[in-house]
């Protein structure tokens, strides 16, 4: 007598389940290289091993079910090869049988083929019917669907690298993964959808690019069909007024504050992590709601102090309970790509702050000695103005300074200080250091009245590192340089 099978349990006991229509027979075919070598990684037995059971198998269906990557209340997904196109898939088999399972599945799949020409949403390749022998004397006929198979979901991701060597990745890496799940969803509410379960497991990286993936639970905007959702990333409003683009927003929030590790106030209010299984509709959402209009929960220190008080600010925005008060999508999207931009931007200047503070401005070249430096004319001492524009602004302070040329180095000064208003506290104390350095070029070159502003920049800017010993000492020598004879004769 044959054990019962379900969609779960397909691999119990042997290597591999044979899915879907029956291919050829032809040997050369189902034992191609290629279809040994991946079927040999996904189940990591040797090529020669694989090779052998391909010959000896008596089951031909066209897709090799190799491992389950997940299971919920609908449906279970298997990591599988095709064996016609030997390329590897996930195949996706609904387990519900009831008619309106069979069509709410039917609905996924052509959506998912109107929608899956995006770069940012996972690839269906194929739906169809199986015939499966449950038991000696019962058949059943399960749908499935196959899709391209991604190399993990977005939080598998995000902690690869802490358990492989216990660094986290970057949060500009893992936002530009959100943004591009961002694009995918946007794509998605263009065609008129809600996705509903916006979640890490959803969001799969193919060749490092997240992939917008399991549409099982995708409805119109308003709708009321119940679908099964995730606890902790739903929206306080779903339940009272239907799924919208700005609950996907929520959901889309809260995915990317649980991938920064960052302690959430409305998992913590619903007693529930968010890896626990898909819900239906729940009460739950109502007391999280009513409990965020009354009071609303203040956010706990963040585990990673460096990230960006406008990330800080959008995340906040994104899950206020009132649906109205959050961003749209396109803004959401909008503003994180800008944070990441500028973090960017402040990595490089992090590359040149200290070389400037220890003084390489004098290796690079520029063919002037000291005495040319402070040369206040257009001679072939000094590099012309075309020279200077091109530097970044505080090479341009440091050579200016040293060239005696106290306005151009205090364009350039308001310049930096213009663009710190994005630094960190720590690269806003290495500014410091560099325009403190630069005040004292330009008190060698004479330039009294500028030192003394540039001093005051320095001062302002320690403060804002919160340095305030740093501060106290600029001021001190401010008031030194103020009380000279050279500045008192000027």
């Amino acid at each position: 007598m044959h054990d019962r099978r379900t969609p779960t349990n397909l691999l119990d006991g042997q290597p591999w389940a044979a899915w879907g229509p029956r291919v050829d027979d032809r040997a050369d075919l189902d034992r191609s290289s290629l279809l040994v070598t991946l079927v040999a990684r996904l189940t990591g037995r040797p090529d020669a091993q694989v090779d052998e059971i391909l010959a000896h198998s008596h089951s031909r269906g066209r897709y090799l079910l190799l491992k389950r990557l997940s299971v919920t209340g609908h449906a279970a997904v298997y990591a599988g090869v095709d064996r016609k196109l030997a390329r590897e898939v996930a195949v996706k088999i609904h387990r519900d049988a009831q008619q309106h399972a069979r069509q709410r599945a039917i609905f996924e799949s052509q959506a998912m083929a109107r929608l899956s020409k995006h770069p940012n949403i996972v690839q269906i390749h194929d739906v169809g019917e199986h015939v499966y022998q449950v038991s000696e004397t019962e058949c059943s006929t399960w749908l499935y669907s196959v899709f391209e198979l991604g190399d993990c979901d977005l939080y598998r991701w995000c902690v690869k690298p802490y358990l492989a060597s216990g660094r986290a990745r970057d949060w500009t890496e893992i936002a530009a993964r959100i943004v591009e799940a961002g694009y995918g969803l946007a794509h998605l509410h263009g065609a008129g959808y809600v996705h509903c379960d916006i979640k890490p497991a959803n969001i799969l990286i193919v060749d490092g690019t997240a992939k917008l993936a399991d549409f099982g639970s995708l409805v119109s905007p308003g709708s009321t069909t119940e679908v099964a959702r995730t606890a902790g990333f739903i929206a306080p409003e779903v339940d009272l007024y239907g799924p919208s683009h700005a609950s996907d927003v929520f959901s889309l929030a809260v995915t990317l504050e649980v991938c920064l590790d960052l302690k959430l106030p409305y998992v913590a209010l619903s007693g529930v992590r968010p890896e626990v299984p898909e819900v239906g509709p729940s009460v739950i959402t109502l007391a999280i709601a009513d409990r965020q209009l009354a009071d609303r929960a203040e956010r706990p220190p963040s585990r990673r102090p460096r990230l960006p008080g406008s990330v800080l600010e959008l995340l906040d925005r994104s899950q206020d309970p009132r649906s109205s008060k959050r961003p749209s999508l396109e803004e959401f999207i909008h503003a994180l790509t800008t944070a990441v931009d500028e973090a960017e931007k402040r990595k490089q200047r992090r590359r040149w702050i200290p070389a400037i503070v220890a003084g390489a401005i004098v290796t690079l070249g520029l063919g002037f000695s000291i005495g040319a430096a402070r040369y206040r004319g257009t001679g072939s001492g000094a590099p012309t103005d075309a020279v200077l524009g091109a530097l970044d602004p505080l090479t341009r302070a440091e050579i200016a300074a040293r060239m005696g040329d106290g306005d151009e180095a205090m364009a350039a000064i308001y310049q930096l200080y213009d663009e710190s208003e994005r630094f960190y506290e720590s690269d806003l104390a290495e500014l410091a250091d560099a325009v403190q350095h630069i005040a004292q070029s330009l008190e060698a070159a004479g330039q009294w009245a500028d030192a003394m502003e540039a001093l005051s920049f320095a001062a302002r800017l320690y403060e804002r590192a919160g340095r305030t010993d740093e501060a106290e000492a600029v001021r001190a020598a401010q008031q030194q340089l103020l009380n000279s004879d050279p500045y008192q004769n000027k």
